[in-house]
């Protein structure tokens, strides 16, 4: 069951957000004490950024609501990138953009690191690469992957 409800004021149709669990909500917009149980539920939400979007979402015209409500969907359905996809797509980038495929291996770890991957799992990864002939140092701290 998910934790949270969005639903619109009785009185002056400002959407709002609350957890299952709360009575009453006051409007901001027009001060009318909004008794949870009897108000128009429009939709539920898993967490907090989930359900203040779909607020937000059903405070543009109603011409726009459902494609914003669609991206909020997609958005939820995609899984976050590990650092395995992360490290992948970027040699990729890498690849297509440099000639001869080489790179600096200091410019390699630092952008790596500020996409959140560690030093540790990085090295491991180019271990790995190198033992199946991927990826060659052909000169002290440079990487040149082999495509």
């Amino acid at each position: 069951m998910k934790p949270f409800l969005i639903f619109m004021c009785q009185k002056c149709g400002t959407p709002y957000y609350c957890k299952r669990t709360q009575k009453t909500k006051t409007c901001f917009k027009c001060g009318h004490r909004i008794q949870i149980r009897s108000a128009r539920i429009l939709t539920y939400a898993d967490s907090v950024v989930e359900a203040r979007y779909l607020v937000e979402a059903y405070k543009v015209p109603e011409s726009r609501r459902d494609e914003i409500i669609q991206l909020i969907a997609e958005s939820k359905s995609k899984k976050p990138a590990n650092n395995k996809t992360i490290f992948e797509n970027f040699i990729r980038e890498q690849v297509s953009r440099r000639e001869k495929n080489i790179i600096p291996e200091t410019l390699f770890y630092q952008i790596l690191n500020e996409k959140g991957i560690t030093d540790d799992w990085i090295k491991q990864e180019l271990d790995r690469l190198a033992r199946m002939g991927l990826m060659i140092r052909p000169e002290k701290g440079k990487l040149q992957f082999i495509t």
